[in-house]
């Protein structure tokens, strides 16, 4: 018994690619549309985690800042506290992790390799003498920075009002009322975080009540 053998036409052989053409790029744009908006979801990802380490500095250590002073190399007692427009140096009130560690930390935020950096210390980091770097505990709290910027609040007597400032004048005998960092990065979006210091509330030096205070 013989079987006819069904030869297909070149018009089907054509129709046939064309149909597998069609899937192979519907397919395709499905597998890119997800490969998108996986990389999508990882970038916001990032740029979430980034932002809340940017939020836990400055809510750990711009709302807990405190005045501290320490002697410097002519034993005369000296603010420990070092504000620039691209870095900053302060001591803050922490959380006690052990009971041989002391409630004050020391921190210096700064930029380094498009990345804004925070060196922490138990011990003071002295504005007047660069610390070792095996004596501080480097972080890398954001990437991609292309620029950061620092401005301090302090009260005009004259008027109580408020003024920011680029720097702070290291012969005060107080910190600023409050702290705040602008970060400008790489892709060319900048933003802005401001947190009022520890030492801005009404009894900051050890009961005495400063003048010109916010309340």
């Amino acid at each position: 018994m013989k079987y006819a053998i069904k030869r297909f036409t070149l018009i089907e052989v054509v129709v046939a690619l064309g149909i597998m053409l069609v899937i192979a790029a519907m397919i395709g744009l499905v597998l890119t549309t997800s490969y998108r908006a996986w990389e999508r979801v990882n970038r916001m990802d990032a740029l979430f985690r980034q932002k809340q380490n940017i939020d836990r500095i400055v809510n750990t250590a711009f709302k807990n800042a405190i005045p501290f002073s320490w002697k410097n190399d002519n034993l005369k007692e000296e603010l420990v506290f070092k504000g620039e427009s691209s870095m900053l140096l302060l001591a803050y009130l922490h959380r006690i992790g052990a009971s041989d560690r002391s409630g004050i930390r020391f921190v210096q935020l700064r930029l380094e390799d498009n990345k804004l950096i925070a060196e922490y210390r138990d011990t003071p980091i002295l504005p007047w003498r660069e610390p070792a770097s095996s004596e501080v505990t480097k972080e890398v709290i954001v990437s991609q920075v292309k620029e950061i910027s620092f401005l301090y609040a302090d009260i005009l007597p004259e008027n109580n009002s408020v003024q920011l400032m680029d720097s702070w004048d290291n012969k005060k005998t107080y910190i600023p009322r409050g702290i705040q960092i602008t970060i400008e990065f790489e892709d060319g979006s900048k933003e802005s975080w401001f947190r009022r210091t520890a030492a801005s509330g009404y009894m900051q030096f050890l009961g005495k009540k400063p003048q010109n205070v916010i309340r």
